[in-house]
C-alpha cells in the first residue's frame, strides 16, 4: 500500500410537521433533526507486474478493462451501475470532447448574438451579427462531431497477435 485518504463527514437532516414547525418557540415541538455520520477510506495498492512484450501488455490491459467492465454492468451492482463501452478506446473519444467544447462556446456565442449584440456592434462587423452566426456555425460543427463519433465509433487497435511486425524490445 502506498497511501490512502480518510474522510469523516456528518450530515444533518432537518424535518418536521409543515407549518407547525415554523411557529416561533412552539415550533420546536414539531421539528426534529437527525445526524448521519459517514466514514470513508480510500487506499491505493500497487502490485508490480513484469511485462515482457507489447503483446503481453495488450492482453493484460484488455483483460483488466473487461474485468472492470463486468463490475460496471447494471446487473453486477445496481447501486453502483456505470455502463462502460465495449472497448477502452471509446472511453475518451476526442471527437466527443471537441463536440462538447464547440457546443458550449456555440451556445454562448448564440446567446451573445441574440441578446447582447447592439446595432453598433453589427455595424462594426460590416452589417453581420458575427456572434450569432459564429455560434450557429459552432453548434452545427459540434453536431457534425457528435454524428461522426456515433456513426463511426473508434475501433480498438489490432492486437499484437494479428500484427506481422516483430515484437519491439527495449
Amino acid at each position: 500500500m502506498i497511501g490512502g485518504l480518510i474522510k469523516d463527514s456528518v450530515r444533518t437532516q432537518k424535518s418536521g410537521v409543515p407549518l407547525l414547525r415554523d411557529i416561533p418557540y412552539l415550533g420546536t415541538l414539531f421539528r426534529w433533526s437527525r445526524d448521519t455520520q459517514t466514514k470513508s477510506n480510500l487506499m491505493v495498492f500497487l502490485r508490480p507486474t513484469i511485462v515482457r512484450s507489447g503483446q503481453d501488455l495488450s492482453g493484460i490491459s484488455r483483460q483488466r478493462y473487461q474485468d472492470l467492465r463486468q463490475h460496471s454492468l447494471p446487473n453486477a451492482r445496481p447501486e453502483h451501475s456505470l455502463q462502460l463501452p465495449d472497448s477502452a478506446s471509446q472511453l475518451f473519444d476526442l471527437r466527443t470532447v471537441i463536440a462538447i467544447l464547440f457546443i458550449f462556446y456555440g451556445v454562448c456565442l448564440t446567446i451573445m448574438g441574440l441578446f447582447f449584440t447592439t446595432r453598433i456592434d453589427i455595424a462594426k462587423a460590416g452589417g453581420i451579427n458575427i456572434n450569432l452566426w459564429s455560434g450557429i456555425i459552432m453548434i452545427l460543427v459540434a453536431a457534425g462531431f457528435f454524428l461522426w463519433a456515433r456513426t463511426r465509433p473508434l475501433a480498438p487497435p489490432p492486437s499484437a497477435v494479428d500484427d506481422d511486425r516483430p515484437p519491439m524490445h527495449h
